[in-house]
Order: C-alpha cells, then sequence, then structure tokens
C-alpha cells in the first residue's frame, strides 16, 4: 500500500519583513501551510539591519529564522541563510522583494543547481528622491537581471507587473501572475449598510489606507479633498499609515485649510474595524502593482476612488466597483469622491459590487489554490530533490 505524499517544503527568504505590502504577499502565501498542512511547511528566513532584531516576524508552520546582517554585508548573510537552508532541505526557494532577489546572486552558489528558485515580483523600485535615482537603477538591473538569468520562475503580483518583466526581456514561459488576496486571520466583516447622508445634512467619512511616501500620492488625496470639502461641508478623512512624509503631508493639511477635517492615525492592527466605519475608500497612488489595502476596501463593501496606476483596473472595475481616475489628477478624484459622498445609493450599489467581486476572485481559498499549484507544478518539473 502506497503511503501519503509527504507535503512540499517550500523555503522563503525576506529581506526586511518591516512592514509593507512585500510582507503581506509573504504572509498570504503562508497561509497554505494553515489552509493545507497535508500539502506544504514553509520555513521563513528573515534578514534585517540588528538595529531592527526585536520586531516582529512571520508565522509558518516550519519555523522562522532571523539573521542580523546590514545590506553591504550580502555575502556573509548570503552563508548564513544557505546554512538555514541546509537545515530545513525545501524542495524550493522562494525569493521575496529587491534586496532577497538581489542577495539570490550571492546565494544561488550554496545552492544545489536542481532546486528551483522562484522570485516574487512586486514592480520597479520607486525613487523617492533625486538622490535615489541611481540606486533605484540599479536595483531595477539586478533584480531584472537575476529574474532573466537565474530565477527558475518570476510570480508577478499583477498583469501590469508580468508585462513589465516582460518588456524587460524575462521569457514569458518564466512569469506566473498570481494576485494578492486579504489575509486568512482577518476579522470577518458584515455587509456594509450605507445610509442616506450626503456630507451636507450628515457626515460622510472617506478613508485611505497606505504607506506615508512619495509613490503613494497622499498630497493628491489631499488637495481633491480639499477641493471636495469646498462643496460638501460635512465630510471627513481618515488616512492610516505611516512614513517618512507624514510631518509634511500634515502641514499641508494646514496649508490647504481641512486640518480639523484629516486625521492621521498612523499604523493601526484595527484596520477592518476602521473600514466598517467608513463610507467611500480612496487611494491616488504614483505607482501600485497590487494593493492589499485597495482588497481590503472591497471586502469591506466599500465604494473606490482609486488612480490608473498598476495593478489598480485588475482590481477595481470602473463605473462597477468604483471610479478609476487619472494619475496625479486631484481634480478628476475629487469630482468622483464627489458623486459618492451626494449619494448614498450609489455608494451601497458599488459597495456591494465591491464586496462580490472580492468574493469571487480575492479570498484566500482561491489565491492559495493558484500558489500551490504553481509552486506544485515547479517542483515536478525541475525533479527538485530536498536541499540536504
Amino acid at each position: 500500500m502506497t503511503g501519503a505524499t509527504a507535503p512540499l517544503r517550500v523555503a522563503h527568504v525576506a529581506w526586511g519583513y518591516l512592514g509593507g505590502g512585500v510582507d503581506s504577499v509573504l504572509d498570504s502565501y503562508l497561509q497554505a501551510d494553515e489552509m493545507h498542512p497535508e500539502r506544504v511547511v514553509s520555513y521563513v528566513v528573515v534578514i534585517r539591519d540588528p538595529s531592527a532584531l526585536e520586531r516582529k516576524l512571520p508565522k509558518a508552520s516550519g519555523g522562522c529564522s532571523l539573521i542580523g546582517r546590514r545590506v553591504r554585508d550580502l555575502r556573509l548573510a548570503a552563508r548564513d541563510t544557505a546554512d538555514l537552508l541546509r537545515d530545513f532541505s525545501p524542495n524550493i526557494l522562494m525569493l521575496h522583494g529587491f534586496n532577497a532577489t538581489i542577495l539570490g546572486f550571492a546565494l544561488r552558489s550554496h545552492l544545489p543547481q536542481g532546486l528551483p528558485i522562484v522570485s516574487s515580483y512586486h514592480g520597479q523600485y520607486f525613487a523617492r528622491s533625486l538622490k535615489d535615482r541611481a540606486r533605484a537603477a540599479l536595483f531595477n538591473r539586478l533584480e531584472l537581471r537575476f529574474c532573466r538569468e537565474h530565477a527558475n520562475a518570476v510570480i508577478a503580483v499583477s498583469r501590469h507587473s508580468a508585462d513589465q518583466l516582460q518588456a524587460n526581456r524575462v521569457p514569458k514561459t518564466k512569469i506566473f501572475v498570481l494576485h494578492n488576496a486579504v489575509a486568512l486571520g482577518a476579522p470577518p466583516v458584515a455587509p456594509k449598510f450605507h445610509s442616506d447622508a450626503d456630507g451636507r445634512s450628515d457626515w460622510v467619512k472617506l478613508i485611505s489606507v497606505s504607506r506615508l511616501a512619495p509613490e503613494k500620492g497622499i498630497d493628491v488625496l489631499l488637495r481633491a479633498f480639499s477641493e471636495l470639502s469646498k462643496n460638501f461641508p460635512k465630510v471627513a478623512l481618515d488616512i492610516v499609515g505611516d512614513g517618512p512624509l507624514r510631518a509634511e503631508l500634515a502641514e499641508l493639511t494646514k496649508e490647504l485649510g481641512v486640518l480639523d477635517s484629516v486625521q492621521f492615525l498612523g499604523n493601526r492592527s484595527d484596520v477592518a474595524e476602521l473600514l466598517t466605519q467608513a463610507d467611500i475608500f480612496a487611494m491616488t497612488s504614483r505607482q501600485e502593482n497590487h494593493s492589499v489595502a485597495i482588497l481590503e476596501a472591497m471586502r469591506a463593501g466599500l465604494p473606490l476612488v482609486v488612480s490608473d496606476v498598476g495593478g489598480n483596473t485588475e482590481s477595481v472595475r470602473d463605473g462597477l466597483d468604483g471610479y478609476i481616475v487619472p494619475d496625479l489628477d486631484d481634480a478628476a478624484s475629487a469630482a468622483a469622491m464627489s458623486r459618492f459622498v451626494a449619494s448614498g445609493e450609489l455608494r451601497a450599489r458599488f459597495g456591494a459590487s465591491a464586496r462580490a467581486r472580492y468574493e469571487s476572485e480575492f479570498v484566500s481559498a482561491v489565491m492559495i489554490d493558484r500558489f500551490l499549484y504553481v509552486i506544485t507544478s515547479l517542483v515536478q518539473a525541475h525533479g527538485a530533490q530536498p536541499h540536504g
């Protein structure tokens, strides 16, 4: 009698794990351990600056190890990582984000040739200043080179990201598109009840969940909100998240005259609850790939106003779940938001459509099934043996 097939042993390497979209995607893949323990066991190696060793770590059924190294210690980090992987003996290795993929250049020499390596690709590095452009160009060039020449496969989080890869000569046969999903352990959210509030006689609340960084376009959102508030005296905006621009953006609210209507809530653990207390979700990013924050808003039954960048249109259907507005166009953003503010019926209709789309396309079970299909196919194709 044939025994049961052993679970697939999947190793993940992440550099930093200090908050952000890459970490959310890693967490979503680790849900496979909980949903299908008979099929997969995961192990994570996190590398980060020694000054941040006390920060949180991901949860994986095979455990998690932490390496305290700086970026300049790339070769030492690769050696330490390889030692830990040898003990775990994986069937497949996944590298998450820029630094982890670039680490792959030094790491691959320590690994057996038969071990398939997968890079998860989240789009190009965003230069946040003129000084940062050289670094961004180097990171993008190295990551794409690794994807072209050394990765056995690349998981793109959106079709937009897949198009970027192909435009940079990564073979189409290597690329798998795997959209993100909301974490399995997220608190349940009941269907949203939308009131008849119209922003004039009753309050309407907008919310955005985003890192406060240049690529997220919060300055555009604030200017749009300022225009909106001229016609609707009872509108408020909650901004959830933190980042390097917090002080600058707070100052901008004073300049725009909306200081009393905007709250910067910082990083929060109760995002799901905050979304249920809002009426409209807005995200005017300059760059996105496949935003988990958008999916969380759809799950909460909120109508959305999002910029026409990256994979946003792969989540939100214009005119059904929300409105897609041109990038950096605060006037168009204000106009789209005003339609939702003025009509509770419109908010309810679009919000219900957004929730239904989330439940059909972006729940964890759908994403995990696709993820397991991809990694199982890769292991079978490469005939990978445990790395021991």
